[in-house]
């Protein structure tokens, strides 16, 4: 699973910029009318954010996806290209979050080894949205130098927000760029 995860996620070793990772063939930058029509674009959008500086479209289960399950992109409102700022892929386990936390630290042993020079953050925490503290969230980032980053992530879910939301426990990881992240960190402080 590792070599599948970190395939999927890069295409070269020695990469120094984000622009060089990809998840199923896409990469930063890259307008997202390469890989899809424009109305595999519109029909697959979703509204996650308040505010839709950005928008996202997710594809899920399309046969065409190698490596991931899911996979997210965001990319301005009014961009007619489509221009990738965020892509991330998902991977859903349904019986052990133990096995995504195997996964995790498979992935990060790859990704440690393959990118040395990249500093490397961890955290575990509760996930806010669930009020009873019973959801956790297991993180860690690699940070380029303009602040872009990679993130392996494992969310729990509880058994209480998967039968009310129907949220499934998942590893995701994600490129994104310094822009979509200040953007993003601030849509969630303004919530």
């Amino acid at each position: 699973l590792v070599l599948f995860l970190i395939s999927g996620l890069q295409s070269m070793t020695k990469a120094e910029d984000i622009r060089d990772f990809e998840i199923e063939g896409i990469s930063i930058g890259d307008s997202l009318l390469d890989h899809f029509s424009e109305e595999e674009i519109l029909k697959n959008r979703v509204n996650y954010y308040e505010d839709d500086y950005f928008q996202t479209t997710e594809f899920l289960e399309l046969k065409k996806l190698e490596n991931y399950q899911n996979i997210n992109i965001n990319y301005k409102k009014n961009d007619k290209n489509y221009t990738v700022f965020a892509i991330s892929g998902f991977n859903f386990y349904f019986d052990d979050i133990r096995e995504c936390h195997d996964d995790m630290r498979k992935a990060d042993k790859e990704i440690k080894y393959l990118f040395q020079d990249l500093e490397r953050t961890s955290s575990n925490s509760k996930h806010e949205v669930d009020k009873t503290g019973n959801s956790t969230v297991r993180e860690i980032r690699y940070w380029f130098k303009n602040d872009s980053l990679i993130s392996i992530i494992c969310y729990d879910w509880s058994k209480k927000i998967t039968e009310e939301k129907r949220w499934t426990d998942n590893l995701s990881i994600e490129i994104v760029t310094s822009e979509f992240n200040k953007w993003l960190l601030a849509n969630n402080a303004r919530n």
